[in-house]
């Protein structure tokens, strides 16, 4: 009887070793095979490559490997795993395992498509399109580089017509008022500036090296908007105009017409147009020569060549041609030396240092008077607008 009962205990046992065994072996098939489809899936979203035989091969092992741990589970018994990346698509009892594994990848280029042959295609037409080894391809590469006939040549694109100038503008630094018709086939700078800025003054000089640097294909023209009251009178920006040593005409926008019209916020703003009229390049800020003069070595040989540049110098009538001249010209500082009784004085616009006597004898000067940074004698020595 205990015999007996022994062997009946060990029978039970061993049969929920077993029931253990199979359940064990039935968890791990199902957590490792969702894992391996969503690998796919993703692996198939970021390459967007399909398989060149035409087969859904790939897709189909997550449910390959599943079927060989658990011979009992049906392919379809996967679908719910694809459900969980495709939330959209209704598990069906007769879906395809080749196909339902790779619905997510296919779902994200075509989502509008529902069929799994479309889905399949999808991936294909896009690896067309962006297929590496067509870039490396010299016909290719010409194919690219040839633009269609529609499309602009133009080397700035990006081209605004500007308004013209208000009629009733007062313009100085000119012999008259200047309208958009008389800047024809000239590229011209428009300088939005007032004269209490500092970074207006600042690139004042790079303006100087541009209007020398293209005599005859530019023209700088300044739009001083006042920004206090004081700066709205004409004869003060006139006295700017000849202590900054401005040569080029400026408008008194001290209504903001001019400020308004092209939509300006700051101070300085920098606007190049074409000889056409039109606005192809502008920046808000200080600007240097340099940032000009690259734009300018593109446009002029374009503009030449279509025979729309007018290379005439223009001449205009500056306030300093009309000027008497003085002996200083808006000096600096003085240093009175009592002792040896002389003084000295930054001649800033005269760009030398004049001695006298106290009671104004000239005595020598120091400088050349051109403008320069050289060090030496009396004579040979230079300066740049000195002012200490």
């Amino acid at each position: 009887m205990a015999r007996t009962k022994s062997m009946r205990l060990e029978t039970s046992l061993a049969s929920s070793i077993a029931a253990l065994v199979c359940c064990w072996t039935l968890l791990l098939a199902g957590c490792e095979s969702k894992p391996a489809a969503t690998a796919v899936a993703q692996t198939v979203s970021q390459t967007e490559t399909p398989n060149p035989s035409g087969d859904d091969q790939p897709t189909g092992e997550p449910q390959d490997e599943s079927n060989k741990a658990n011979n009992a589970q049906p392919p379809a018994a996967e679908t719910p795993a694809e459900t969980d990346s495709e939330p959209t698509a209704e598990p069906t009892p007769d879906a395809q395992p080749a196909t339902d594994p790779n619905q997510p990848a296919d779902s994200n280029q075509q989502p509008a498509s529902n069929q799994p042959a479309d889905d399949a295609e999808a991936p294909a037409n896009s690896d067309d399109a962006t297929n590496p080894d067509d870039s490396t391809n010299p016909d290719d590469s010409e194919r690219l580089a040839q633009k269609p006939d529609d499309v602009d040549e133009h080397p700035f694109p990006r081209r605004i017509a500007i308004p013209d100038f208000p009629k009733d503008s007062e313009w100085l630094n000119t012999a008259g008022p200047l309208r958009k018709q008389d800047l024809k086939g000239k590229f011209v700078i428009l300088d939005f500036w007032t004269y209490c800025c500092i970074n207006c003054i600042h690139i004042l000089p790079e303006l100087k090296k541009l209007e020398h640097a293209y005599p005859k294909e530019l023209v700088v023209i300044g739009v001083h908007s006042a920004k206090f009251d004081t700066e709205k009178d004409s004869q003060n920006i006139a006295d700017a105009i000849l202590r900054y040593e401005i040569e080029h005409p400026v408008v008194n926008d001290a209504g903001h017409d001019v400020w308004n019209t092209f939509g300006v916020n700051s101070w300085p703003t920098v606007l190049l147009i074409d000889p056409q009229g039109n606005a192809i390049w502008g920046r808000s800020g200080e600007i240097t020569f340099d940032d000009v003069n690259e734009i300018l070595k593109v446009a002029i040989p374009y503009y030449r060549e279509q025979g729309l540049l007018d290379e005439t110098p223009i001449k205009f009538d500056l306030l300093a041609d009309r000027q008497t001249p003085t002996p200083l010209r808006y000096p600096g500082k003085v240093l009175a030396d009592e002792a040896s009784d002389r003084l000295f004085i930054t001649d800033s616009n005269h760009n030398r240092i004049v001695i006298t006597k106290l009671d104004g004898t000239l005595l020598d000067t120091i400088g050349s008077g051109a403008i320069g940074r050289a060090d030496g004698g009396y004579a040979e020595a230079s300066f740049d607008h000195p002012q200490g």
